[in-house]
């Protein structure tokens, strides 16, 4: 019975604590700011994942902002230059449904002007170079030259990814020797403190025999005391800092076999 009220307990702690680093969170939330980029990404607040979690968080929400702030942002949404804007850049346009029905056709003529602009075969290798993940968005009549010049671009930007994540591998390789030789010169510091005992004598009275008795005990030095804990737990915080950097050292690798596949992918 006890131990299952004390699961309960460590359950309701933890729940707890989520909670509440989950409210500080969302008590640093510019709400305007949160309201208008939700709208502009063509979704209701209730599409939110930020809003959906600090309401269960039961975070004092600025209900007035963040209403201004979507308001504010599906105003802008609704502009016809807006969808020309997202088009130019490749950007899908979700929702029409946000806007009066009158500027639907509008609208949906300047997204498309805007994506004919972005899927000129001459932008897409800048697009690609730089980044940009094509995800099949442009008409079907332009796509072929698009997608050509996109492959080409596209492996400009894994050859330069790979070349970036081979040099950070080979710096934190230097930062883990670092660290290595570190905790090697701790562990040689460590294993020669000296086992030296301060004896100490004192007499104490024996109530039965009526007689002092001297009584000796042995004790470590503590100045060896407290620098055998300082270096035990230097290493420790150098063996954590040499198994994050090998963690990074390992995504960065996987990154590299990642880059590699789509690029034999890309020929």
């Amino acid at each position: 019975m006890i131990r299952w009220l004390l699961l309960g307990l460590l359950l309701f702690s933890n729940v707890s604590c989520s909670n509440w680093f989950m409210r500080q969170g969302c008590n640093k939330v510019n709400w305007f700011q949160h309201g208008y980029d939700t709208a502009m990404q063509g979704k209701r607040l209730e599409e939110s994942t930020r809003y959906k979690e600090c309401i269960k968080a039961e975070t004092e929400i600025n209900s007035g902002e963040i209403d201004r702030g979507f308001k504010s942002g599906m105003e802008n949404y609704c502009k016809p230059d807006t969808a020309y804007s997202k088009g130019a850049a490749g950007e899908t346009f979700l929702n029409y449904d946000f806007c009066d029905s009158n500027l639907g056709p509008r609208m949906c003529t300047r997204y498309m002007e805007g994506l004919k602009r972005f899927c000129q075969p001459e932008a897409a290798y800048t697009f690609a170079s730089t980044g940009g993940v094509y995800k099949n968005q442009c008409p079907k009549d332009m796509e072929v030259a698009f997608v050509a010049k996109y492959r080409k671009g596209r492996q400009l930007f894994l050859k330069n990814q790979i070349a970036s994540n081979e040099a950070s591998i080979a710096s934190i390789g230097s930062e883990i020797r670092d660290q290595q030789s570190q905790r090697y010169e701790a562990s040689s510091r460590l294993a020669s403190l000296p086992r030296t005992k301060i004896v100490s004598k004192t007499k104490v009275f024996d109530q039965v025999t009526k007689t002092y008795k001297e009584h000796t005990t042995m004790t470590e030095d503590p100045n060896i005391i407290r620098q055998r804990e300082d270096l035990n737990r230097q290493l420790q915080n150098i063996s954590s800092t040499i198994s994050s950097k090998q963690s990074e050292v390992r995504q960065l690798q996987e990154q590299i076999h990642q880059y590699r596949s789509e690029m034999e992918s890309l020929n």
